[in-house]
Formats: C-alpha cells, sequence, structure tokens
C-alpha cells in the first residue's frame, strides 16, 4: 500500500506542475493588446505576397528561393487602435517566422533580429518585442526568409504590463529552461 501512496505523491506533483506550467503560459500571452490590422505590402520583389491581398494582419507563405518583403503600417490612421495605446511603448510580434527581421518607427532604425549580411538561419515560433518611442506614427518591417515568411498570429501594440508577461512567455519558450526533478524514496537511478 506504500507504493500506491508514493506514485500518487508523484503523480500529483507532476500534474500540479504540468497545470502550472499551461496555466501560466495561457496567462501569459492573454493581455491588454490592440491588433495592427492594416500591414500595407511595399515591397515584394519576388511577388510572394501577390496572392494575400494589399492588407495583411496574419500571414505564412513558403518560399521556394530567399526572398525580403518590407511591410507598413500606420498607427494614428487605425481606428481599431483604442487612444491609451496610440502611445503604447511596444511592439509585440508573437510569431514570426522569417532569418532576419528589422524594424523602423518614423522611419528611424530602432532594432533587428538575424544576420544582416547574410540573413541565413531561421526562427520558428518565436516571440519578439520591440520598444517604440511615444511618438510612433508609421512602423515598418523588413522582413527576410529562406524557408518561409510570416507573422503567425499578428503584431499587437501592448503596453509596460504587456512586455512584462512577454518576458515570461519568452522565457518559457525561447530561453534554456531547466527542468528540476526531486526524487522522493529510498532507491535513486539516474
Amino acid at each position: 500500500m506504500g507504493y500506491l501512496r508514493y506514485y500518487f505523491v508523484a503523480l500529483l506533483l507532476s500534474v500540479s506542475a504540468f497545470l502550472t506550467l499551461f496555466f501560466l503560459f495561457f496567462w501569459s500571452i492573454r493581455c491588454e493588446s490592440s491588433a495592427l490590422l492594416s500591414w500595407q505590402v511595399v515591397e515584394d520583389r519576388a511577388g510572394v505576397l501577390s496572392g494575400q491581398g494589399e492588407s495583411l494582419q496574419k500571414f505564412y507563405v513558403i518560399l521556394k528561393t530567399p526572398t525580403t518583403i518590407l511591410l507598413r503600417t500606420k498607427i494614428d490612421g487605425n481606428a481599431q487602435v483604442p487612444e491609451h495605446l496610440r502611445k503604447s511603448k511596444y511592439l509585440y510580434i508573437s510569431q514570426a517566422d522569417c532569418s532576419y527581421l528589422r524594424v523602423y518607427v518614423n522611419s528611424q532604425f530602432i532594432g533587428s533580429v538575424g544576420l544582416h549580411e547574410k540573413r541565413t538561419g531561421h526562427f520558428w515560433y518565436q516571440p519578439f518585442l520591440f520598444e517604440l518611442p511615444s511618438d510612433t506614427e508609421e512602423i515598418t518591417i523588413v522582413m527576410s526568409g529562406i524557408y518561409g515568411l510570416g507573422i503567425d498570429f499578428g503584431a499587437f501594440l501592448v503596453d509596460e504590463r504587456g512586455a512584462k508577461r512577454f518576458n515570461l512567455i519568452f522565457r518559457l519558450c525561447v530561453s534554456d529552461t531547466w527542468i528540476f526533478v526531486f526524487w522522493h524514496g529510498e532507491e535513486a537511478c539516474l
């Protein structure tokens, strides 16, 4: 009967750890935000987005050859963005598929991810957060891809609380994660 109690405790601890991580993940992706609804395709020399329409929110295309696209959106002209988020401090892209991502605000460079010269590699299922100046009126994104290009779940304007939640989801998804195993019993096998 003692071994049942031993396995019950182990099962209870593992289910508790799983549920804690699950709800922590779910909580971290839900924050007050406003989706940027009108990405305009400014440059697409290879024509990979030709079937997607002129205005994009989320998209994904598989590439046959490496290519670069340029997308632009205006914040003040977007009636869907609430006033308090128009002066938001962060651009949150929850999942971008690309090998290089560069962000400009009001034609000023604010950040990039990836190798600028080679534009090799690929980011799969990775969130990105860029700090925006308070006078943001226009956001331009340059994306390069080798295997695919996309903003799978859209791009959002988030406030400071959303940025803190991003830090948590980044730690859960991307950073090195340490898993600790607690062994309760007389014999321990590694």
